[in-house]
């Protein structure tokens, strides 16, 4: 179980979670024109979508970014440098790394199709979680980022450049967000945060390989002993 875990560890990488309602394709362009496509970041955008129109976001966001977009399917492995956006009528959470699909609920309930999915990806990822809420109305999102923030993952928000302030003024208020910038700003911080992620699992290898020499040489010794 152990060298599983260890496994696990070594393939991990950041799974950013993007937030937005009206508003937000706007700022999630702006965002991805200024992204490096080689992050080594998965992306998932869950955005507020009418449950009874089909959605174009796919191809939207395909014709902005050379990074591969998909339309989450249920029990989808997130990749890095890939983008997967929610389906219409749906909810959205992961676990292990798998995208799951839901029933939306009551249309008359509130929408906290963020919420959920942030949820899910603090819970899942921890520190290598990363929650961005970008243009919209209303609040939903700010629990999420609050559970990204509590479980060691970094959050963002969308500065006053949002179109509709409500949902980023939102989770600023709450005390929950590290960043407040403008959506060129959070793909500069991404890239910046990539690198950081990229230097940690450089010395991770070091580390690992550095072991294997000392194991190397420590063997043969201890079989000398025995002769």
């Amino acid at each position: 179980m152990s060298s599983y875990l260890e496994k696990q560890n070594e393939s991990r990488f950041p799974i950013v979670g993007i937030g937005a309602s009206a508003g937000g394709l706007e700022a999630l362009r702006a965002l991805l024109q200024h992204l490096p496509p080689d992050t080594g970041m998965g992306f998932v955008f869950v955005q507020h979508l009418a449950p009874e129109r089909e959605s174009a976001l796919t191809q939207i966001l395909s014709r902005i970014t050379s990074m591969p977009v998909y339309e989450a399917v249920d029990n989808l492995s997130v990749e890095a440098n890939h983008i997967y956006v929610i389906p219409p009528n749906r909810v959205l959470t992961i676990i292990n790394r798998l995208l799951n699909l839901h029933p939306r609920f009551k249309p008359a309930a509130p929408l906290r199709t963020i919420d959920f999915f942030l949820e899910a990806l603090a819970r899942d990822q921890q520190a290598y979680a990363i929650g961005i809420i970008l243009s919209g109305a209303a609040s939903d999102g700010t629990l999420g980022l609050c559970a990204v923030r509590e479980e060691g993952g970094i959050t963002f928000a969308q500065d006053q450049s949002a179109s509709y302030e409500s949902m980023p003024r939102n989770a600023i208020a709450a005390g929950c967000v590290d960043f407040v910038l403008p959506p060129s700003g959070i793909a500069q911080e991404l890239g910046r945060i990539a690198k950081h992620f990229s230097m940690a699992h450089a010395v991770r290898e070091r580390e690992k390989s550095n072991r294997g020499a000392k194991a190397a040489t420590k063997f043969p010794e201890s079989d000398a002993r025995r002769a």
